[in-house]
């Protein structure tokens, strides 16, 4: 903080907003309070831009509580702003709120939800088991004309499975044109967890015969199907 004061030209707008976004990164919450309290004393820092800046630093600081307030502050709210408070709502395990936010959102005029602010509510729904609701924005997803691509169809995907409901998270799988590792870790996980060891061992030998590269995630998954079905040897 006392090199970003020293600089020789005054910080405009698009300094601070840089210097908020590298706070978030880096997960630094000290510059990040920092840049904030010079902002308060000058009240042309502050525009929709700086105040998305803000939520955005303090959700990837996990400091919820100040990042709501200042979203509650604005008087003006975009995509952005949503996306980050629910997104950041759904990282820090607390999806319910997550789910009154969108709730809210839909209330409200002037902004509907892209692909990135739906991804978040689904994931949302998974966590909480939520499949009604879930579906419903699954259903909203077809319905609005909202392009499908990877991130959404593996947020449905995963939605339905950890919900319990295999046979529609295969047939929304089967329906991705373009997969990857992520996609099926969705369906691995939910096989997992529901106790299909034999369908989970098939599925990651069908994935490694693809030439996809299986993750941390991907391996976890298969341990946890074979602990669940008693498949001790095929765990080894």
């Amino acid at each position: 903080l006392d090199r970003f004061l020293k600089i020789d030209v005054e910080p405009n707008l698009a300094t601070y907003v840089c210097a908020l976004v590298a706070s978030g990164r880096v997960g630094c919450l000290s510059l990040g309070k920092g840049l904030h309290g010079l902002m308060l004393k000058k009240a042309t820092l502050f525009s929709l831009e700086s105040g998305n800046a803000l939520i955005d630093m303090y959700v990837k600081c996990e400091q919820l509580c100040d990042a709501r307030r200042i979203f509650n502050e604005l008087q003006k709210k975009d995509k952005v702003s949503w996306n980050s408070m629910i997104s950041g709502l759904v990282q820090c395990k607390r999806s319910n709120e997550a789910i009154e936010l969108f709730y809210l959102m839909q209330t409200s005029k002037g902004v509907k939800p892209d692909g990135h602010i739906l991804t978040s509510v689904l994931s949302a729904c998974a966590n909480l088991g939520a499949v009604d609701y879930g579906r419903w924005v699954h259903e909203y997803i077809v319905s609005s004309g909202i392009e499908w691509d990877t991130h959404i169809g593996t947020a449905i995907v995963d939605m339905y499975a950890k919900c319990g409901y295999i046979e529609t998270a295969l047939e929304i799988f089967n329906g991705i044109r373009s997969k990857n590792v992520y996609t099926w870790n969705a369906l691995l996980g939910g096989l997992a967890i529901h106790g299909h060891g034999h369908e989970s061992l098939s599925c990651f030998e069908e994935m490694v015969k693809l030439g996809y590269k299986p993750n941390e995630v991907t391996f976890l998954a298969v341990l946890n199907a074979c602990c669940h079905t008693g498949l001790v040897d095929e765990g080894r």
